[in-house]
């Protein structure tokens, strides 16, 4: 057996253990090896233990700190190797915390280094890819560096600069360090279920996840422990846990997937989806699914998304991430801001702001080409005389696409460049060449 090869890592699974079985929380390791010394009950428990199994689970993410919560909702991630009733388990024990550690201790850092050996073992135990490991490396790191959080704090809040109805709690860089982030005092503060106006809190969230999403290029999960609201209804993030930034190609790749099925074009998000590389089905496959899927009215959008997601295997982890996204939303404007319907229904309007400006209007070039062509059309006696003479029907008036290339041509930045044609140089020189050879001669 693997783990029995590696029997430092096996203490590391038997130590973790150990400190789960304290909130009776041991069963979340069942499905893993080494069932006879996980699954032991502890000699030491904590007194008050809630009965729900989630809450005790989240009560222990709570006492633990960054690395556990970090390790939590990876996993939660990726079901298909935690399982899908750990992964549930996991995201709705942290969505029960009712706030986040704002600072970071030596031990910390030394159990996110036995976290990390951990996962890397069990990733070669379950033959899973060896990227799975390097990337929870890196989203460890990250969340271990509170500075990220903080300039992500000010950076969301900049981006809603014009957007009265959202804001965020500031850092205080003087206090900030790498292992503690302090924030600025805010104004009275409230649990979303306290806002006054919960149908302009929800859609106000809404938009704030799109607005991220496909003007910054950053996905949010939020937590009912990092949003709050004020007394007009506004929306405030005291926390931005977990963040995932997109790469352009992340990112473009987004916003066309969303945009097509947004207007129900299956065939080109399918399209989309195969030509990225995320998958090896074929566009006929992938278009009968997401057709089959989208037409689901009974399913919300998280719900669509997550069964996308276990019938098409090996979505990279932001299509993941974004799929938790949309269920933590979902969750809050249900259970916190108590809404109902779609709170999704302004989605693709609000996508439309972040179309590419090529899409929503036409650019200079043809705004002038349809100018040209108007001015310069020819009347139909203009067109017999151009018969008559033998002459060629200007080739804008068939295409015009040729306007564009023409008034391209004429720009000063094309007419100072240097010209391929050389024979005028060649005669000059050669001009010159021979008057030199005559005057030499006389």
């Amino acid at each position: 057996m693997f783990l029995f090869s590696k029997p430092l890592y096996a203490y590391r699974l038997y130590a973790f253990s150990r400190r789960l079985a304290e909130f009776q929380s041991q069963h979340v390791l069942k499905k893993l090896p080494l069932r006879f010394l996980t699954q032991r009950r502890s000699r030491r428990m904590i007194s008050g233990l809630p009965e729900d199994p989630d809450k005790r689970l989240s009560r222990f993410l709570a006492c633990s700190g960054v690395p556990e919560q970090t390790l939590a909702l990876y996993l939660a991630l990726y079901p298909d190797f935690s399982g899908e009733e750990l992964s549930e388990r996991l995201f709705h024990s942290i969505r029960l915390l009712s706030d986040f550690p704002e600072h970071t201790e030596v031990q910390d850092q030394k159990r996110a280094a036995d976290l990390l050996k951990l996962f890397h073992t069990l990733c070669l135990y379950a033959n899973k890819s060896k990227k799975w490991a390097e990337d929870f490396e890196r989203f460890l790191n990250n969340e271990l560096d509170f500075r990220l959080e903080a300039s992500l704090l000010e950076r969301i809040n900049d981006l809603f600069y014009e957007d009265e109805t959202v804001r965020t709690a500031l850092p205080d860089w003087f206090a900030t360090t790498k292992n503690r982030l302090t924030l600025q005092e805010n104004t009275a503060l409230h649990p979303l279920r306290d806002s006054p106006d919960k149908e302009k809190t929800a859609a106000t969230l809404t938009r704030a996840l799109i607005r991220a999403t496909f003007c910054d290029g950053v996905l949010i999960i939020p937590f009912a422990a990092g949003c709050r609201t004020d007394e007009q209804g506004r929306l405030f993030f005291t926390r931005l846990r977990f963040p995932l930034f997109l790469t352009k190609q992340e990112k473009r790749f987004v916003f066309s997937f969303t945009e097509a099925l947004s207007v129900c074009d299956f065939s080109k998000a399918a399209q989309i989806l195969s030509t990225s590389g995320m998958t090896s089905e074929s566009i006929p496959v992938l278009t009968q699914r997401l057709e089959r899927i989208g037409n689901k009215s009974a399913l919300s959008l998280s719900q669509k998304a997550e069964t996308l997601l276990k019938e098409t295997p090996n979505l990279p982890l932001f299509f993941r991430y974004g799929t938790l996204a949309l269920k933590a939303t979902e969750n809050l404007c249900k259970k916190e801001l108590e809404t109902g319907g779609d709170i999704w229904k302004n989605a693709t309007a609000d996508i439309s702001e972040f179309q590419p400006e090529e899409k929503r209007t036409a650019s200079p070039a043809n705004d002038m080409a349809k100018s040209f062509q108007h001015a310069f059309s020819l009347l139909p006696h203009h067109q017999e005389r151009l018969a008559l003479q033998s002459k060629k029907t200007p080739a804008f008036l068939n295409d015009q696409n040729k306007i564009t290339e023409l008034l391209s041509r004429q720009t000063v930045f094309t007419l100072l460049q240097p010209t391929r044609n050389h024979t005028g140089l060649i005669f000059i020189i050669a001009a010159v060449i021979c008057s030199a050879i005559i005057f030499l001669l006389t």
